[in-house]
């Protein structure tokens, strides 16, 4: 890990190409009387590929306000985002989607009247426009091939991975929570996205869910991608993580190493 460069407002932990960068990031909930403003306090921060960052903090620190900013769910009242070198910072969340991004929320996020092949579809098609919108140079991390028989691959081989095979053609909603969890995770492996967020991955999954959360971890960075995540099991963030980022009342500390 570097320190941070002479006159420079960047917490820069790597050299190779930056994935996701925050430029000022500021966003603060109204203020109770006497009490200081809740949120995410001016932040800048540059974070790269192939690499894998744990964020930790207290229960209110940010760490949720901090996500939604990134994926879009809310909007920086001052500062920029950039994911790839694209400035997003007023896109919404489908638009960062088709950017390279991959955000696994606490919730369910996906499409409930659908069956998980469907879901997977709608995931190969957010691949297909972000990495036509980026250069030739990353297609080899992505494994990209938009045939019909390239897509058919991709999907078995990511339903295999986490164990739905046989599930495919059910519609979301007869799946239990485990396999939600999977058929998401699943998501995942199929858009192979540039940025990836990872709100809570460890809570509520089995040892055997355990194993393929880590091994997908291990697969994204593999393929380029950065990966951000946050989960109150403080023993896996430490085991999967290179480097930590630390929230403290909305403020980002100086990150790190795990």
């Amino acid at each position: 890990m570097k320190n941070k460069e002479p006159n420079s407002p960047y917490l820069t932990l790597q050299t190779p190409e930056s994935a996701l960068e925050l430029r000022g990031v500021s966003y603060l909930y109204p203020s109770m009387s006497g009490h200081p403003p809740r949120g995410i306090h001016p932040c800048s921060l540059k974070l790269t590929r192939g690499q894998v960052y744990g964020l930790i903090g207290a229960n209110g620190a940010g760490k949720t306000t901090l996500f939604k900013l990134i994926s879009g769910a809310l909007t920086p009242q001052i500062g920029q985002i950039y994911l790839s070198k694209r400035e997003v910072t007023h896109l919404p969340q489908w638009r960062r989607v088709r950017c390279g991004l991959g955000y696994l929320t606490q919730g369910d996020s996906l499409v409930s009247h659908m069956s998980v092949e469907w879901n997977l579809k709608i995931g190969l098609e957010a691949k297909k426009r972000w990495s036509q919108s980026t250069s030739s140079s990353i297609d080899h991390l992505t494994n990209t091939d938009h045939s019909t028989e390239g897509m058919k691959e991709s999907i078995s081989f990511a339903l295999a991975k986490v164990g739905l095979s046989q599930q495919s053609r059910q519609s979301v909603m007869s799946l239990s929570g485990g396999e939600r969890r999977r058929a998401e995770m699943a998501r995942l492996l199929v858009m192979r996205p540039q940025v990836i967020l990872l709100d809570e991955p460890f809570a509520a999954i089995d040892e055997a869910g355990l194993s393929m959360m880590m091994d997908i971890i291990g697969l994204a960075r593999a393929w380029g991608a950065l990966v951000l995540l946050t989960d109150h099991q403080t023993q896996y963030v430490n085991d999967i993580c290179q480097s930590l980022l630390i929230l403290d009342k909305g403020k980002l500390q100086r990150p790190q190493l795990s």
